[in-house]
């Protein structure tokens, strides 16, 4: 996502943890950068909590244009639902909230409200649903060996699962998660948890990537599990081919 200034903000990597404090917040995709220029101009780190609330427990912006901090964690709370689409509030500590503007009307303004902490509300959350593993539809052809190894470091049960779909000819296709699906299915979970996308832009990406899945033989989590690959791998077999494909649209 971007926002004035030419500011953009992307989902933190495992390989770039010398920027966060907590290396669990990263394995599970919590952690977010902002960049200015190609220049990381800021850091936040999110925690969820019963799987609706959040709350952020670590933010550090170094750009200098210090009236835009305010907006700079507006822009990070909309990334972070972006990905997150199912959270109600997100809860800001004032000691964390004093680091990026004192000016009480300029909060208000931003949608932040203050009882014991400032709060945050999402305006539309997306309804959690449970699903059968069974009836997902993949819509990816490969996995990351190293993400589904991480897994294990936080993922207790099916309750821990939560992926994004989007319904295709009445299908529930996944369009965010098959590493989880892969490692529910290789944990013999039974059942996950999902949303439905509210802001899916790319519905022509995944037609076209579902058409790739039918070609592979990909037609459920199952069949993935002959497709996980190393980063290089996964790079030129699944990232290159979509990054091709939206390039030639």
């Amino acid at each position: 996502m971007e926002i004035k200034e030419g500011i953009l903000f992307k989902r933190a990597s495992i390989d770039q943890k010398r920027y966060f404090k907590n290396m669990n917040l990263l394995k599970r995709r919590l952690c977010f950068l902002a960049y200015k220029d190609d220049k990381i101009i800021g850091t936040i780190e999110f925690r969820i909590h019963n799987r609706v609330n959040a709350t952020i427990e670590h933010i550090n912006i170094s750009w200098e244009k210090r009236e835009y901090h305010l907006e700079l964690m507006e822009g990070f709370i909309q990334e972070f639902l972006w990905w997150n689409e199912y959270i109600n509030k997100i809860y800001i500590k004032t000691s964390i909230m004093k680091k990026i503007t004192l000016d009480e009307q300029d909060i208000y303004i931003a949608g932040f409200r203050k009882e014991k902490l400032y709060i945050y509300s999402n305006p539309n959350p997306s309804e959690i649903f449970k699903i059968k593993l069974a009836e997902v539809c993949p819509s990816q052809l490969t996995v990351e060996k190293n993400k589904l190894n991480q897994l294990s470091e936080w993922v207790k049960s099916s309750e821990d699962i939560i992926c994004t779909f989007i319904k295709i000819n009445g299908k529930s296709v996944c369009i965010d998660g098959h590493t989880r699906l892969v490692y529910s299915f290789l944990n013999n979970f039974k059942f996950i948890y999902g949303i439905y996308s509210k802001d899916c832009d790319n519905s022509d990406l995944y037609e076209e990537t579902l058409r790739w899945c039918k070609e592979d033989g990909i037609l459920t989590v199952e069949d993935l599990l002959s497709n996980i690959v190393d980063k290089e791998e996964h790079h030129k077999r699944w990232i290159s081919r979509c990054s091709n494909y939206l390039n030639s649209v």
